[in-house]
């Protein structure tokens, strides 16, 4: 049985300031699927989510959700300024629930809420601040916050940049297991990890130039990516989807 499409892309080029960042971008993402998007800097990769967010207007082409109520969470890259932030951890996930002025939060919200922490694993962090918390304890606070509200896609922009690799393989192993409830789209530069976890991975440069399974042939996708030859380190203590 095919696998239900949830968002569709199609011929998708955005243009900024002369400068054409994205050129005629094409895929389709479904449900339950780990997609994984990588490429260098500067090649519209944060692009490519702000559009998808609805955050940027496509100069060309279409970004069309195949479901009308799809809920999307997005987990941006690491933010320094939520550290001192003047609130207790569950609030601060509770907040991923907020819905708009003026409206409190109701018993489903604080349910959820501790489902969440329960399901994550991380009851052991709710005494502590948000600026006593390491680096892998902060992205899934994170996490939390961005699956609080049941997304159906999740978003994640560069999550495991500023944590060391046991947390990074934890973070992983929490992204398989969310890959059963919602479909998650992972841009990271982290090739040794994805390369070996993920099945699925779209190589963008302004355009895709690959997208696929990359274990079969990394190295040549790798070089035509970056236009040179690339080493990739394998992390340990990894399985993959």
């Amino acid at each position: 049985m095919s696998s239900k499409t949830i968002l569709e892309i199609e011929n998708l080029s955005f243009v900024l300031n002369g400068a054409t960042i994205l050129e005629n971008i094409s895929f389709r993402i479904n449900e339950n699927e780990l997609l994984s998007i990588i490429g260098p800097n500067g090649g519209g990769k944060t692009t490519l989510l702000k559009l998808i967010l609805g955050l940027y207007k496509p100069t060309k082409g279409r970004i069309k959700f195949l479901d009308k109520n799809l809920s999307i969470g997005y987990l941006p890259q690491k933010k320094s300024e939520f550290f001192d932030f003047p609130i207790s951890i569950y609030h601060f996930i509770l907040l991923g629930r907020y819905k708009k002025p003026f409206t409190n939060f109701n018993d489903d919200d604080h349910k959820k809420t501790k489902e969440v922490i329960q399901r994550l694993g991380i009851e052991n962090l709710l005494k502590k601040r948000l600026s006593n918390l390491s680096g892998g304890e902060f992205q899934k606070v994170l996490l939390a916050r961005s699956i609080v509200k049941d997304p159906k896609l999740l978003i994640l922009d560069e999550p495991t940049s500023f944590i060391d690799i046991k947390s990074q393989n934890e973070f992983y192993n929490l992204l398989f297991e969310l890959k059963e409830r919602m479909s998650i789209i992972l841009v990271t530069h982290d090739l040794g990890a994805i390369s070996t976890k993920i099945k699925r991975i779209i190589c963008l440069n302004r355009k895709i130039n690959f997208d696929g399974d990359i274990t079969t042939n990394r190295d040549y996708v790798m070089n035509n990516l970056y236009g040179h030859e690339v080493s990739i380190i394998d992390h340990k203590e990894h399985k993959k989807l």
